[in-house]
């Protein structure tokens, strides 16, 4: 797994713990008004929702999400890749002059290469400590499990045929179809099954001489239970879901009820097959167990009939108050149905409502400008294929390029966003934006340009007068295979004039970031281009063609966010409203 990918799970997984930690609160707020009108069954089946919402990769926008009014953002701290881009240095390739200068620029000690900023070396040093977390639990699950499963090896399997013709006839009236194992060993104090694809049943040394046939087949029924409802999976579901979010109290807390549910829906199901006379017995038979019960098993391999003595309680009274239910309960239905809607999408976003939009081609079509009233001019016949947002741009990378003449308005006065799709076909130095003037005519008329880099990489380029010449400030670049060809690639090139900081993302991640003295774009008498560099304003010297699709793009005035780069991005094949 290489670095990009790494950074994107680790946002993801902040992120998702986060935003569970609010479907959490609402799950438990909801579980404590309208407990008495659900059974265990189905309170087992809301908390799974959790558990989903904790591993799942990614979820749908939606306008019914919990997320569309909760505070959760995608920060910017958590959009930076926690490890450092290796630098390609700084490498000019075709955008200076007629001679489209080859020559291999070094940058001075420091430059390029500068230290991360605070908010990468935050997220690094949380990473690490995530990571190591991770590897502890892990280890100590799977010594635990290890060890567990050594010494459950080295076990007989009980012989005596009364106890195991009583569990046969329990599994037959479960409606359970495969034979079940059953150990006696010390290591449990009470009983348990163990083991997710061919569970067994262990039962302490003794237990069966212990309880009478009535107790047993009450021990048996609960076990077979957790069959049944497929516990053993789920369980081992949940403790991934918990290794991954170690770090968060609320899951920690919730797993744990859920926990507490599962019992209980056991209970359940045991009394929906004994008579009606047998829930005292039944209950008697837990109490009974709890003599024995000194300390819960070490090993989360196993799921027992009394995991924790402290939910007993609840488990007794909810014994005394059990009602046979339907086995599906419409309103039931209805309260998960809803609860997945809102808690398993995430919330739907506009590009609309992002302040700052001042310049915007949606090339559906046709060049003109939905924003600022700047209509292109389309050069060498440009078709238009479908986009992320409708049609885009269709350039051969010979001699098709849009030209948008030239306006001051078009020249970033301060901070400054550019944000497109690009569809690039080939692996070269090509052109997405510019204004960008180097012919001999328009000598210090370089304002910005955004433009793809031999194997996949990106360039941002800015300069005011002082700068026309400086390629070591105006050179700004990504690591290698940032990009992809035949594929739509997300890109976004952001100026920051207060901090003087440039950064570039591509497909929601940053993947570039740098700080300079701030400068103010100078502004040129060049046509802006979109597919190419114009380099004269008679727009007679052009060059670095696109080759591919160019889809959306946007300028806005301001510095965008990571957040706010983030939902552009999730945006993908929305239609603007």
């Amino acid at each position: 797994m290489n670095s990009s990918a790494l950074a994107h799970f680790f946002v993801w997984l902040i992120r998702t713990s986060m935003e569970a930690a609010i479907f959490i609160f609402i799950v438990a707020l909801i579980q404590l008004v309208i407990k008495k009108q659900l059974s265990p069954r189905w309170r087992h089946a809301i908390w799974i929702l959790i558990v989903i919402r904790l591993l799942m990769p990614v979820s749908l926008p939606s306008s019914l999400s919990l997320f569309n009014f909760s505070p959760i953002k995608h920060s910017a701290v958590f959009n930076y890749s926690p490890f450092k881009p290796a630098s390609r240095g700084v490498t000019p390739h075709a955008l200076e002059m007629a001679g489209r200068m080859e020559k291999e620029v070094v940058p001075p000690a420091g430059g390029l290469s500068s230290s991360p900023p605070s908010s990468r070396r935050f997220i690094w040093a949380c990473f690490i400590i995530w990571l190591a977390g991770v590897v502890i639990f892990t280890s100590r699950i799977v010594q635990l499990d290890f060890a567990f499963a050594a010494k459950v090896g080295r076990t007989k399997m009980v012989t005596d045929s009364e106890t195991l013709e009583l569990l046969d006839q329990c599994r037959r009236r479960m409606g359970i179809r495969f034979p079940i194992g059953l150990l006696e060993t010390d290591e449990v104090q009470t009983p348990a099954l163990y083991g997710a694809l061919h569970p067994r049943l262990l039962i302490p040394k003794g237990m069966s001489a212990d309880l009478n046939p009535e107790e047993l087949e009450h021990v048996f029924m609960h076990e077979l239970a957790h069959i049944k409802r497929h516990d053993m999976v789920v369980h081992w579901i949940m403790t991934l879901a918990q290794i991954l979010h170690w770090f968060n109290p609320l899951v920690w807390a919730a797993l744990a009820r859920m926990r507490v549910e599962r019992e209980l829906a056991c209970d359940s199901l045991v009394l929906s097959y004994v008579k009606d006379a047998e829930k005292e017995s039944y209950g008697s038979t837990l109490l009974k167990l709890l003599e024995r019960f000194t300390q819960p098993s070490p090993n989360p391999g196993i799921v027992g009939i009394m995991e924790r003595a402290e939910p007993i309680k609840e488990r007794i009274l909810s014994i005394a108050h059990y009602r046979k239910e339907a086995q599906w309960s419409f309103s039931a239905l209805l309260l998960i149905l809803l609860l997945g809607t809102i808690g398993l999408t995430d919330a739907r976003t506009s590009l609309s409502d992002l302040p700052g939009l001042t310049h915007w081609w949606p090339a559906d079509g046709t060049a003109e400008e939905k924003i600022g009233g700047h209509h292109a001019i389309l050069h060498g016949n440009p078709g238009f294929a479908p986009g992320v947002y409708g049609q885009a741009f269709d350039l051969n990378g010979i001699d098709q390029f849009i030209e948008v003449p030239s306006s001051p308005d078009l020249c970033p006065k301060g901070s400054f966003s550019i944000s497109t799709w690009v569809f690039p076909r080939q692996d070269k130095q090509q052109v997405i934006i510019s204004k960008w003037g180097v012919w001999p005519a328009e000598y210090n008329n370089r304002s910005f340009v955004l433009h793809t880099l031999p194997e996949l990489g990106l360039r941002f380029c800015t300069s005011d007068l002082k700068n026309q010449w400086n390629f070591h400030y105006q050179y700004f670049e990504t690591k290698f295979e940032v990009l992809a060809t035949n594929k739509w690639n997300h890109v976004v090139a952001v100026y920051d004039q207060a901090s003087g900081r440039r950064q570039m993302y591509v497909n929601g991640m940053i993947v570039a970031e740098r700080m300079d003295p701030p400068i103010t774009l100078l502004e040129t008498t060049v046509p802006l281009g979109i597919g190419a560099v114009i380099e004269d304003a008679k727009c007679t010297k052009t060059h670095s063609y696109f080759n591919g699709l160019i889809d959306d793009i946007r300028i806005y005035s301001r510095a965008l966010s990571a957040e706010e780069i983030m939902r552009i991005y999730k945006m993908t094949g929305m239609k603007e409203p």
